[in-house]
């Protein structure tokens, strides 16, 4: 399993960095990249009609640029050239540090977010500066200002045209088995807005999706709680699922998201087409293997692009074919059977809906059903995980409505306990935020108290560690100043560890209690259903300046 899972707080309001982690931990989680379009670079022209007088500025972002007609000494300065031309280049190496040392400009480093390109000459010259990233919301913020003279002028008063990528992420699940999922992922750099979406196919070509499941993730400032420095931010995945929740200090259900395919199959029967399947009644179908079928049973058939059907295994001829009671459509080899075939889709924890898939097990074609509220309906729990008693948020038939995973468990609509698997669970618990400790070994990690803290150094005088043998373990910060965080080790002495990232502006102190674990775990207030919290174990904390 190649599980990730990273805590970290934004420094800004902009849902870019989170983005930028989500695919960061994607990536290393083993999703494959299917299509990236939209991006462009933020840009603007800076136009030169004439030289400059001694003392002009211009502004970039923030940094200032002033020309002169001296020798520059200080840093920002710009030397006047010969020509409209000649000063463009001049402005053109002290953004990007280029001709180092050769008397035109003094700045100490490259320009910190901005870069320039394309330098045309003549009477009138032109610069064009873009932008570092594909980051459309900053881009378009970056201030293009001048002061002094009118020979020089920018296209506007900020960069414009930046827009932030499009990304979308494929997998077919931990396994390698499950028919293959696309996780589409965005972030509007006009409204600071992240959305995510689930398809169950991909056009990489028209940059289209088909069969999106019925729920997706779009957040911003206004709708949702807001990024905050204050709170981390958890995102978790393997190749099966990824979940995230935006900052766990707020307690809105809105702020997270499960996206994939469900981890563990109740029916763990699968398999594919190894012919084309032309639609007829009956049809004995080709498979890879017809173990673990049933007589009876009904099935989902999933295709590489046609869609879905359901149908009814009448018989089982042998390890290599199942006849099934008729097929609506022609499917190309590799289709996938099971039931259901596929459980790629969404988890949005509203009261209203559960797990919304790509392809409800009643759906036909490329059309999918709209889902029915908890109170019930055809589609209600078609693949909805959920065991449910009377007790509970209502009783459901389960005519066709397969439970395709034990996410969760209801007993007598008091209390939730279940899991996924041993990342992610589900469980009772009394504060949101909550850390939880866990040794390999299943002993109680032991409690020391903090003498001092200096940034990334923490020690206490009570034991003697063994050099080294604390590196990958978490040092948590259980009580006093610091509270509730935790950190990875990266080297130890005797009585010292080292910590990265440092703790946050809240740092431990000789008020503080630690303890040291080999796993740690967050429990978020996002539930799955009332009285429940999501515990995700946390791989690596990041450090976004």
């Amino acid at each position: 399993m190649s599980y990730v899972s990273y805590a970290f707080r934004v420094s800004t309001a902009s849902y870019w960095d989170f983005v930028n982690q989500i695919v960061s931990a994607l990536t290393t989680a083993g999703w494959s990249q299917a299509d990236m379009f939209g991006q462009a670079y933020g840009n603007s022209t800076a136009t030169l009609t004439g030289l400059p007088s001694n003392g002009n500025t211009v502004t970039l972002d923030t940094k200032v640029y002033t020309f002169t007609s001296a020798a520059p000494s200080s840093e920002g300065q710009v030397l006047i050239g010969a020509s409209t031309s000649a000063t463009l280049q001049n402005l053109k190496d002290a953004i990007n540090h280029t001709n180092v040392g050769g008397g035109t400009y003094v700045c100490a480093a490259a320009h910190p977010t901005c870069n320039a390109t394309t330098l045309t000459g003549g009477a009138t010259s032109t610069l064009v500066v873009q932008y570092n990233t594909y980051n459309g919301y900053l881009a378009n913020l970056c201030a293009t200002t001048k002061s002094g003279g009118t020979v020089f002028t920018w296209t506007g008063s900020t960069l414009s045209g930046g827009a932030s990528p499009t990304y979308v992420y494929s997998s077919n699940g931990e396994s390698g088995l499950e028919p293959t999922g696309y996780i589409w992922i965005t972030y509007d750099s006009v409204n600071n807005q992240l959305t995510l979406k689930a398809y169950q196919y991909w056009n990489a070509g028209a940059h289209t999706g088909t069969r999106q499941a019925a729920a997706s993730f779009s957040g911003n400032n206004l709708g949702h709680s807001t990024l905050t420095s204050s709170g981390d931010c958890i995102i978790a995945c393997d190749k099966n699922i990824l979940f995230f929740s935006c900052a766990w200090l707020a307690a809105e259900y809105n702020d997270c998201l499960a996206i994939g395919h469900i981890p563990v199959r109740l029916h763990t029967a699968l398999t594919t087409t190894t012919a084309q399947i032309t639609s007829g009644s009956p049809v004995n179908i080709p498979v890879a293997s017809s173990a673990g079928f049933i007589i009876g049973q009904k099935i989902q058939i999933v295709g590489l692009s046609e869609g879905c059907d359901l149908t009814q295994v009448t018989a089982i001829p042998d390890i290599s074919h199942i006849t099934v009671a008729s097929v609506i459509r022609t499917y190309a080899s590799g289709a996938f059977l099971g039931l259901p075939a596929s459980t790629f889709g969404v988890y949005y924890p509203t009261n209203a809906y559960r797990w919304l898939p790509c392809s409800f097990i009643s759906d036909a074609g490329l059309t999918v059903s709209t889902p029915i509220s908890s109170a019930g309906g055809a589609n209600a729990y078609d693949l909805v995980p959920l065991f449910q008693s009377t007790a509970g948020v209502g009783t459901q038939a389960q005519d066709q409505k397969q439970l395709a995973s034990p996410i969760m468990c209801l007993l007598d609509g008091t209390t939730d306990v279940g899991m996924t698997d041993t990342r992610f669970m589900y469980t009772a618990a009394t504060t949101f935020g909550d850390g939880a400790l866990q040794n390999a070994d299943g002993s109680i990690p032991t409690a020391y108290a903090v003498t001092a803290y200096d940034g990334t150094h923490l020690s206490q005088a009570s034991v003697t560690w063994t050099p080294g043998a604390l590196v990958g373990k978490w040092v948590v910060v259980v009580t006093g100043n610091g509270a509730g965080q935790a950190r990875i080790i990266t080297a130890n002495t005797a009585t010292q560890v080292t910590v990265s990232p440092a703790f946050y502006s809240t740092a431990p102190d000789t008020t503080s209690g630690i303890k040291i674990c080999d796993y740690f775990w967050r429990l978020l207030p996002y539930v799955f259903s009332t009285g429940t919290y999501t515990a995700i174990q946390i791989t690596n904390t990041v450090n976004i300046p």
